[in-house]
């Protein structure tokens, strides 16, 4: 029980969060309000959501030894029956469904965001702990290593959000936003987020990872590698604190105003930083495959909290895929690469390295699904590890009106569920995207073409830029799950061309009934 215990604890993270409380600290007038909708009898309560309006423990949800319970609908789940990840078929914001032997399941919608987020993530940690996949943890820190105890000990603040328990919205937006972003196709993890933005909107603040600072303030920009940090100071300024990173090329001043108060526990933060030897000053990236798992597939599920529903499924279809020979150990271990992006851009926002932002496809495919999202280029130029495509904005027949009326265009959003933005601004007259072969993944740049010039689409036209990665999201990971079952032969645009009844009976021929409906959103 003790085990069981941690596995929740990390799973709510390190901070607390109003409305979530564990054994041994639950007050007992909640749990005995509680015993109106969940009659435990002689279970031990181990975690109790407080859904109530006056934080009565009068609705809700509670985890015992030995099973869940909801007020709203009223039900009781065994939690050995919890063996699949939850489901959100009308958003992440919404009801959660979960499977059980006697049918499907629904589940209580939490008004609060963040409570919201750690019921998600506490659902996830009970069907991985039942299915053996959660590995025994050791701390609640955001990373291993030094720069996990200096975040558990200097960034455990009301402003400050520490990974896992960082709504995913405010994460894409900031990704969007950042003119840099996390880079996934070479291990960067997420430690801490700060919203600067007065409704919390994520589009603004600073982002602590495991290697370096970014940050994005007003129509500045910041980048800065821990291991070039030689100061760090705070002052005080008109209505702001500023944050006074001293660091070569990389130094600056970030004026903080909305979270102003956190500003002292980021120079503590990073202070202790730069008392690390330079070689702890980053957290080397996981490695998932070994002997006894040599894609790393079953590793990386286990590893996971709160996923997508459409991870762990992929990653089980490449485990037994490759078990029993029907996938190549080295294109098993590929994709097991590749679906790990995928997790991290559901999750963390779409990633970026160097400027390019970061997609687990093959080139073609990229490329291929840029055709299907935007309509045909009007111009392609570069080689094998560049490539650039033009393409047209705002005119009859183009872009948006292009990808409407194509059948691969039709084909793909229907199947995905991606909404189209009519018209953009009249600003833009064209979107180049320039490609670039990662290894594991294909970068891409952006840009919008306005009054002649070229500029980054997200400082000219962001919602434009919002739209297409939200699109690209669903798109990759249909893609990339396609791949997975029916190889690197067949083309791109048989791909594409794939009946959707085809693919389920292929999967299902592997792992027998399986729910695909993740994979093609409403």
């Amino acid at each position: 029980m003790t085990d069981f215990l941690q596995h929740l604890r990390v799973a709510i993270g390190p901070k607390p969060v109003d409305g979530v409380h564990l054994a041994p600290s639950i007050d007992p007038k909640k749990l005995a309000n509680a015993l109106k909708w969940a009659p435990f009898g002689n279970e031990t309560p181990l975690l109790l959501i407080d859904d109530s309006v006056w934080s009565s423990g009068k609705a809700g949800a509670l985890i015992t030894s030995h099973a869940l319970y909801c007020d709203e609908p009223r039900v009781r789940i065994e939690l050995g029956f919890l063996q699949y990840p939850p489901t959100y078929p009308e958003g992440p914001a919404e009801s959660p469904r979960v499977w059980t032997p006697h049918g499907e399941a629904t589940l209580k919608k939490m008004t609060l965001d963040e409570v919201q987020n750690a019921w998600t993530r506490v659902l996830a940690t009970i069907v991985n702990v039942n299915t053996g996949r959660a590995v025994t943890p050791q701390s609640v820190a955001p990373v291993a290593g030094p720069l996990g105890e200096l975040a558990m000990r200097h960034l455990v603040h009301e402003d400050i959000l520490l990974s896992p328990a960082i709504p995913t919205p405010k994460l894409h937006k900031a990704a969007t936003h950042f003119s840099d972003w996390l880079d996934y196709a070479n291990g960067e993890q997420l430690i801490a987020y700060l919203d600067e933005t007065a409704l919390g909107g994520g589009s603004e603040g600073v982002a602590l990872t495991d290697r370096r600072l970014l940050a994005h303030v007003g129509e500045k920009h910041w980048i800065v590698p821990y291991g070039a940090l030689v100061g760090v100071d705070a002052s005080k300024g008109f209505l702001e604190r500023k944050l006074g990173l001293a660091a070569g090329p990389y130094s600056g001043q970030i004026p903080l105003i909305s979270r102003a108060n956190a500003c002292e526990n980021l120079v503590q933060f990073l202070r202790g930083v730069m008392q690390l030897p330079p070689d702890q000053r980053w957290v080397p990236a996981p490695v998932f495959a070994s002997a006894s798992d040599p894609t790393g597939a079953a590793t990386l599920a286990g590893s996971l909290v709160a996923p997508d529903p459409r991870v762990p499924l992929m990653l089980r279809y490449v485990h037994e895929a490759t078990a029993r020979s029907v996938m190549s150990v080295e294109m098993g271990f590929d994709l097991v690469e590749r679906i790990h992006v995928v997790h991290r851009t559901l999750a963390h926002g779409r990633g970026a390295q160097h400027g390019f932002r970061i997609s687990p496809l093959h080139g073609e495919d990229f490329s291929f699904l840029l055709h299907g999202v935007f309509g045909a280029p009007i111009g392609v130029a570069g080689d094998a590890a560049t490539r650039v495509l033009d393409f047209a904005v705002g005119r009859s027949g183009s872009a948006a009106g292009a990808a409407a009326s194509s059948a691969v265009g039709l084909a793909m959003l229907a199947v995905v569920g991606v909404g189209w933005v009519s018209t953009p601004k009249k600003t833009i007259q064209g979107v180049r995207m320039t490609l670039r072969d990662l290894g594991r993944g294909t970068g891409f740049a952006a840009q919008g073409a306005a009054g002649g010039a070229l500029l980054p689409l997200q400082d000219i036209e962001p919602e434009v830029l919002d739209w297409v990665v939200d699109a690209l999201d669903d798109l990759e990971a249909l893609t990339l799950f396609e791949r997975a079952v029916f190889g690197w032969q067949v083309s791109a645009a048989e791909l594409f061309g794939v009946d959707p009844n085809a693919l389920a009976h292929r999967v299902q021929a592997l792992l027998g009934p399986v729910d695909l409906s993740p994979f093609r959103r409403a």
